[in-house]
Parts: C-alpha cells; structure tokens; sequence
C-alpha cells in the first residue's frame, strides 16, 4: 500500500511540475510569460497524457527509476522546444546546455545508490545516441543544409535520455506525422516544396506518440 502511494504521489507531482518546468524555460528564456496560448495547452494537454501512459506502463513493468526520470526530463523539455520552433523556428542553445548539463547530474545521483543499474544502461544510451548521430547527421548532410543544426543537435540529446529502447520509435512516428502532414499541405496547395517547416513540433509527436504505444 505504501509503495502504491509513493506512486500515485509521483504521478500527481509530474502532472504539476510538467507546466511548471514550461513556464520556467519560457521565463528564461523570454523574461516575460504572458499566458498561454491554445497551441501551448494543447501541447502541454498531450504531455500530460503522455506522461500519465508512461507512468502506467513503466510501474507495471518494473522500469528502473532513472530511465523513468530520464523520459519525463526529456517530455517536459520537449513541449517548451516544440512551442519555441513552432513560432521562432529555433532551438535555444542554452536550453539545450541545460538540458545537456542535467544529464549527468541525473545519472550520476542514482548511480550513488544503484551505480549497477547505471552500467547496465550505459550500452542502451550509447546506442540511441548512435542511432541519431547516424539518422540525422546523413540527413544533415544529404538536405545541403534544409535541415536546421538545432534538430540535430536536440536529436542527439534526445537520444541520450530516450536511449536506444524508446528513440527509434519516437523518430519513426515523427517522421511519419511530418511526412502525412506535408503532402497533406502539398496536396492542398498551403505550402510548395520550397517551403521549411519547423521540425521539432513533429519530433514532439513522436516522443508523445511512442509514449502513448
């Protein structure tokens, strides 16, 4: 019973904290908040059931508690980088520091009581950082520069945090999203293939959608 309510305390902080950590990077980043807009609770509406998905399914299923922190850091830090590409096209470099810096912070303070659990998902952040170095740094290169440096630089961090278990199918869903959406536009005549759209809103997706599946 205790452990049962040390979870539903868990949930009931994530689902707090989740439009907190998004007013804070905003602030931040902008030193003024003023409000939200409907895209940004729409975003933070479909954080949080993803999160809620995602606390389901790694409390059933045993998940060691760092890889479960690893991905709500990554899905709080996702709405506020989906919302910023969607209305500046850009990705904050200090953001992605910060993002970047909390890593090892985070492992390095579980390692202290369960440093095996640590080693044991070391090859699996490898590998999803792997994964994204290859995916994304040939499609930089085979885009001649369409493709922005900040998606490649978010997809690395992406998949450190998302480790190779859950950033094949995050990327995968993205890419889908963003590939039924465009020829949806081009078939509507709203955008040409000249046309750039801001890729982080369909990364966000995915990371949403791999959570929900």
């Amino acid at each position: 019973q205790g452990y049962e309510m040390n979870e539903y305390l868990i949930l009931a902080a994530g689902m707090i904290l989740l439009p907190g950590i998004y007013i804070c990077l905003t602030f931040w980043q902008t030193e003024k908040f003023n409000g939200m807009s409907k895209f940004e609770v729409i975003v933070l509406a479909a954080a949080e059931i993803a999160f809620l998905r995602m606390w389901r399914t790694d409390s059933a299923g045993e998940v060691p508690y760092i890889l479960s922190e690893m991905k709500y850091v990554m899905l709080a830090f996702m709405t506020y980088f989906c919302v910023e590409d969607h209305k500046e096209q850009l990705v904050p470099n200090r953001v992605l520091l910060l993002l970047l810096v909390l890593f090892p912070i985070l492992l390095g303070g579980y390692g202290i009581h369960d440093m095996d659990t640590v080693l044991k998902i070391i090859p699996s952040i490898i590998l999803g950082f792997l994964f994204c170095l290859i995916s994304f740094g040939l499609g930089y290169l085979l885009s001649h520069g369409s493709m922005g440096a900040g998606d490649v630089k978010l997809s690395l961090i992406m998949g450190i945090y998302l480790t190779g278990n859950d950033i094949p199918g995050a990327i995968f869903y993205g890419c889908l999203i963003a590939a039924g959406y465009s020829i949806v536009q081009l078939l509507r005549k709203k955008i040409s293939k000249k046309d750039r759209l801001p890729f982080v809103p369909f990364l966000y997706m995915g990371v949403v959608v791999r959570y929900i599946l």
